[in-house]
């Protein structure tokens, strides 16, 4: 119960006894002070884990996504630059490239057309139709590999008629790309992803 102290005329100040009395309060947390804690580095770990884990379990699923978003950029860029562009597909990876006043073609190296290779395990399996490739790629390289198959993007952007199929390393089907001429006809097709 409070107990009033007398001290000047303009105060008065109050104690509180408890029931202990003047016994100090023990060592240690109280279990709301632990579930606290718990809680916050619970909501932490559920904040951070996702990006550790994320780069580990790249599914075919998101490189498929990617590699759509990119044939529409390049397709996107052919069309507002007016300049053709096309895509040198390799085994494990691609190079975009742009076609000057001259007739030549040079490799872009921009941040969003830079030489890629896929994620591990992806591998391009096949590329329809099937085309003679220019005389001018026959010798182009990524890494020590050979060019497989070339997209055009005529000024149009959209004039491209083909199937992208890749695979895991034990040949099993993992994604399948379609182009199409006209908006929208670049996309995942969603029975093999």
């Amino acid at each position: 119960m409070p107990m009033l102290v007398a001290g000047s005329s303009h105060q008065a100040v109050f104690i509180a006894m408890s029931g202990r009395g003047d016994r100090c309060r023990s060592a240690g947390f109280t279990l709301l002070e632990i579930l606290l804690v718990l809680s916050i580095m619970a909501i932490a770990a559920a904040i951070v884990a996702p990006s550790f884990f994320s780069s580990a379990a790249y599914a075919p699923k998101d490189e498929g996504q990617r590699l759509v978003q990119l044939l529409r950029m390049v397709g996107d860029e052919s069309t507002l630059s007016g300049e053709a562009h096309r895509l040198l597909l390799f085994q494990h990876g691609y190079k975009v490239q742009k076609q000057d006043d001259m007739g030549q073609w040079h490799t872009l190296d921009d941040d969003t057309f830079a030489p890629y290779h896929f994620a591990s395990g992806i591998i391009l399996q096949s590329l329809l139709p099937e085309k003679i490739l220019p005389d001018d790629v026959q010798e182009l390289r990524l890494g020590d590999e050979v060019v497989k198959g070339v997209l055009l993007f005529g000024m149009t952007g959209r004039g491209v008629l083909a199937d992208l199929r890749f695979s895991d390393a034990d040949g099993n089907e993992v994604l399948h790309i379609v182009l199409r001429p006209g908006p929208g006809g670049i996309y995942l097709d969603g029975k093999k992803s």
